[in-house]
């Protein structure tokens, strides 16, 4: 008896349970449509805010992670077929009766898929609790690996560079210093050794970030930290315009850098190196204005410095270098073989030979004038090997700096005709424009409103024959190609400063310094006679009325304007009113 009620009951369970459960779908279809509707709800208000944080992420050039765009996929597919079943059942509601009386099977179906749906739902809210990130920033370009340290030989370079660079990696890997410099005259090649320590010590991984900047004669503290910064992998510097704020970030970027990291494979602790190369300083740099951790004496506190000058006082009074290094002129053999490479086999044969040596005696040694020389005699005759000499041999007696823009004038004086005058022009304008690294964005708006270009040009137009006139320059060594990155120029302080004195001469321009007196007090005969103002180093708000009414005064001859907050290209008015202003 016990044993038949006991499988009366089983069988009654087996029957009774499923249809309890199915009917429960039937009647609890409201309740699972609420339940339903909340879900959305919540999983639509996470997804907007993933949505949002990846905007961000990548309006600051950060790398979005893939599992977060996958997840964005699925979220954005359930909760679109989410929002179809609940307007399915809404309209299944409505056609059975006016709503009136239920439609079990609609009513079944809609629970079955509600249910499923809503699993699913908090299935990704779950899954988006436990992001811990939704973005990553590329490895900062100054990260020291394997991968990023290209051969550094030392083949085809002087012994007396490669000497210097060994000393120079050996002074930086004691710990008894902490800024190693280089100082020099102009020309001898302070930044291209620099460039070389930087391969070796890539390949030797003996730091683990390297950051660089140019300083340059007159220092733009801007441009110095977003420098270092892009070394540093450290983006969002660019959204803060705020140079004190910059500073801090850029302090506790490095001051990040001095923490310990675990090492895993040993389970011990150590603090990164971090090298940081200031190239190009003309006085002493406040460091702690950059960001870069120092101490009241200015002596920079938990990484290294490697710097160069052309004056040693700079490196130890006012940088406090420990060790310096000064690099001279090119030996006889070396310059010799320089001069050579680049002339090609010319220099072996009658009568060429019997020149060479007086052509080098001119250089004194230096790379950048051997360099200029050889560029000069490559597609020279005899007879234009002597007339080149015989030029600069009526400025011998005028000092090395003379040569230098004899030299760069021989070279500069080659570029005739339109396609001549072209290159001339953009060579003003990188030299206007102040920094050793011209941005080819603002050459193309300064270009444009100095009608270097053809009016009818389109901008594609414009860029690829800024480009093909870069390329023209480059190869006259008035432009120096930028070894990490193609599309990149730099210009040369010697090359800077005879251009800056031939414009000043055949196109008047007009370049403010932020140590010159007041920029409100510009020489009213000197504005007449520029055709462009330039005061790069400058920081102001806006432009005083009385500069804007003598600008206004001048625009019937001015063609180009720009300043550290400002920057704007004129087109050459009719009427004498400014017109057609772009802005930077």
């Amino acid at each position: 008896m016990d044993s038949a009620v006991s499988i009366g009951w089983d069988v009654l369970k087996w029957v009774v349970v499923p249809f309890k459960r199915q009917f429960g779908y039937v009647i609890s279809s409201k309740s699972y449509a609420q339940d339903l509707q909340q879900e959305v709800g919540k999983l639509a208000y996470e997804a907007e805010m993933v949505h949002n944080a990846v905007e961000v992420a990548r309006n600051n050039c950060r790398n979005v992670y893939s599992h977060v765009m996958e997840w964005q996929a699925k979220a954005e597919k359930a909760l679109k077929e989410a929002g179809e079943l609940l307007g399915e059942f809404e309209k299944a509601s409505k056609r059975c009766c006016y709503g009136t009386l239920p439609d079990p099977n609609c009513r079944y179906q809609f629970s079955r898929k509600a249910k499923d749906k809503i699993e699913l739902l908090q299935g990704l809210a779950r899954e988006c609790s436990e992001f811990r990130d939704i973005s990553f920033i590329d490895p900062a370009p100054g990260n020291v690996t394997a991968a990023s340290a290209p051969s550094a030989k030392d083949d085809g370079v002087f012994e007396s560079r490669a000497s210097i660079k060994r000393k120079i990696i050996a002074a930086l890997a004691d710990n008894r210093n902490s800024v190693v410099g280089v100082h020099g005259m102009g020309g001898t090649g302070k930044s291209t050794l620099l460039e070389e320590v930087e391969r070796r010590i890539r390949e030797e991984r003996s730091f683990d970030l390297v950051a660089k900047a140019d300083v340059s004669e007159n220092p733009d503290i801007k441009r110095i930290q977003e420098e270092i910064a892009y070394g540093l992998g450290l983006s969002d510097i660019k959204q803060e315009e705020n140079v004190s704020l910059r500073a801090k970030l850029l302090r506790e970027r490095l001051e990040d850098e001095e923490r310990t990291k675990q090492e895993n494979d040993e389970g011990k602790k150590k603090k990164k190196k971090v090298l940081i190369i200031l190239d190009n300083l003309w006085k002493g740099l406040d460091l702690k204005s950059v960001g870069i951790p120092c101490g009241h004496d200015n002596k920079v506190i938990g990484c290294k410095l490697l710097l160069t000058s052309r004056f040693q006082d700079v490196l130890r009074r006012e940088m406090g270098c420990d060790r310096d290094f000064l690099l001279d002129a090119l030996k006889e053999e070396e310059a010799k073989r320089l001069f050579e490479r680049t002339v090609g086999d010319k220099v072996h044969h009658d009568p060429f030979k019997s020149l060479v040596d007086e052509a080098l005696n001119k250089c004194a040694g230096l790379p950048f004038l051997i360099i200029a020389m050889a560029n000069v005699f490559r597609d020279a005759d005899f007879r234009e090997w002597k007339d080149v000499l015989r030029q600069i041999e009526m400025s011998t007696n005028k000092g090395i700096d003379e040569k230098i823009n004899e030299m760069l004038r021989l070279s500069y004086n080659r570029f005739k005709g339109e396609d001549g005058k072209e290159v001339t022009s953009l060579l003003r304008l990188c030299v206007v424009y102040g920094v050793s690294k011209p941005s080819l964005e603002n050459l193309v708006r300064y270009g444009v409103g100095s009608r270097l270009f053809r009016e009818d040009s389109s901008m594609e137009e414009v860029r690829d024959r800024l480009s093909s006139l870069i390329q023209t320059l480059k190869a006259s060594s008035f432009l120096l190609a930028d070894e990490t990155d193609a599309d990149v120029f730099k210009i040369h302080d010697l090359v800077r400063g005879f251009v800056a004195s031939v414009a000043s001469r055949d196109d008047p321009l007009l370049v403010l310094k932020n140590h010159d007196k007041s920029v409100t007090e510009l020489p009213k005969d000197k504005l007449k006679s520029c055709t462009s103002v330039c005061f790069p180093y400058v920081d102001m708000e806006e432009l005083p009325e009385d500069l804007m009414f003598q600008l206004y005064e001048k625009t019937h001859g001015l063609t180009s304007f720009s300043g550290a907050a400002h920057s704007f290209t004129f087109a050459v008015p009719v009427l004498g009113e400014l017109t057609h202003p772009v802005p930077k």
